[in-house]
């Protein structure tokens, strides 16, 4: 008796002869606004602007330029490099143009010889080697220097004084000015040989080679601080 009060009759009838009520009538789906020209003028250009972030073009840039992207150490060794052959043609320029007409006894300087000894012994062998040689190169072909031997007169004496002071001696002023001076008498006598051999110079003038060579080792003093300040740019310090 319980399940049939119950169960519900079929016919959609309620017990008592009621009927279920309808259901409501569904709603229409509201329509939509119309984007303003405004908001669609702002989603395009939000659209190109994502097109274009996304989708770059490779820029054109030549392999030339691409080597040339230098890390900040990498760009003060370069100006290092580009003061001291500055300090070295500055020394030509003074040679040429000033200390050539001024005579001590007869002799006088040689500031760019002394300029390129300094820096090749404080280089050391193997980069202030290579530096000596493109230096007598430029020397050579400045129109100052005396002949072409004066490239091997600046390198080999360069070359073997920087190893003698590597072998011996730490860097150091003392050290590199005495290598230096030892580099300038080779050069001023190897000179004076060369000369002598070529039959431009007579026997008699020795004594002005060595008094040139004297007078530019004293120049070499104050030329030094200034070389060895371009030396220590960046952090950069000279050490073995």
């Amino acid at each position: 008796m319980a399940e049939n009060r119950n169960r519900r009759p079929a016919g959609g009838k309620r017990a008592g002869g009621q009927s279920r009520p309808r259901s409501s009538a569904p709603r229409r789906p509201r329509r939509r606004r119309k984007p303003s020209l405004w908001q669609v003028l702002a989603d395009r250009i939000t659209r190109y602007r994502a097109e274009r972030s996304e989708f770059r073009p490779d820029s054109q840039e030549s392999p030339f330029l691409k080597t040339l992207h230098f890390t900040h150490q990498q760009r003060i060794r370069l100006l290092r490099w580009v003061l001291l052959s500055l300090v070295c043609i500055l020394c030509l320029v003074v040679q040429d143009c000033i200390m050539s007409r001024i005579h001590l006894f007869g002799a006088t300087t040689d500031l760019a010889v002394a300029a390129i000894f300094l820096v090749t012994i404080m280089e050391g062998s193997e980069t202030g080697g290579i530096f000596a040689l493109l230096a007598g190169v430029v020397y050579h072909f400045s129109g100052s220097a005396p002949g072409a031997y004066c490239v091997s007169l600046i390198g080999i004496p360069g070359i073997l004084c920087a190893l003698f002071r590597q072998r011996f001696w730490h860097r150091g002023t003392t050290s590199n000015l005495l290598c230096s001076s030892i580099a300038m008498f080779i050069y001023e006598i190897g000179l004076f040989l060369t000369a002598l051999f070529l039959g431009l110079t007579r026997l008699d003038r020795f004594s002005y080679f060595v008094l040139t060579a004297v007078y530019s080792i004293v120049v070499m003093i104050p030329l030094y601080q200034l070389i060895i300040r371009i030396g220590q740019m960046g952090g950069h310090v000279w050490k073995d």
